[in-house]
């Protein structure tokens, strides 16, 4: 962001992007396959193109992963954000916003820097007014795959 320290937003940054990757490891250590689906860098090459649609911003901020073999569901979008210690959560307020908007299907997974750690929930309950819930409430999650992940985030995001 403009008004941050460089130094706090590649901080932030590097967190984000280690939530994501325990995310990923958490969902395929349950096992589910991951698809790598967001689209951060991918806008800009969109950038001058006629295009007179939101496409380029859907493709922008679309959901980090895409997210398959869960028993009676089709294939889940899912965005990951991080919320720290300091934050305020205008983080998944914005990300919760932006996604209703251009993908008011996916889900969303808040890992937090101490418990419950993992939180999750559809975008367009969360909308209706349903809140978070944890994350084996809302997917089936093996014990054993949320115990490793908790660790990681107790050593690598919880500082």
């Amino acid at each position: 962001t403009p008004f941050m320290p460089k130094s706090i937003a590649a901080k932030n940054l590097l967190r984000g992007r280690i939530a994501k990757f325990i995310v990923r490891l958490l969902f395929e250590r349950s096992g589910y396959q991951v698809l790598s689906f967001g689209g951060t860098g991918t806008a800009e090459y969109l950038q001058g193109l006629p295009i007179n649609s939101r496409v380029p911003e859907r493709i922008r901020f679309a959901p980090s992963y895409v997210v398959t073999g869960i028993e009676g569901r089709g294939p889940l979008l899912v965005e990951v954000r991080f919320i720290g210690r300091e934050a305020s959560g205008r983080n998944v307020e914005s990300t919760m916003s932006r996604l209703g908007r251009l993908w008011p299907e996916a889900a969303l997974v808040v890992v937090e820097a101490s418990q419950p750690y993992f939180t999750a929930g559809l975008i367009a309950e969360f909308r209706r007014g349903s809140e978070l819930q944890d994350i084996e409430d809302f997917l089936t999650i093996k014990p054993e795959a949320l115990r490793e992940a908790r660790a990681l985030v107790r050593e690598f995001l919880s500082r």
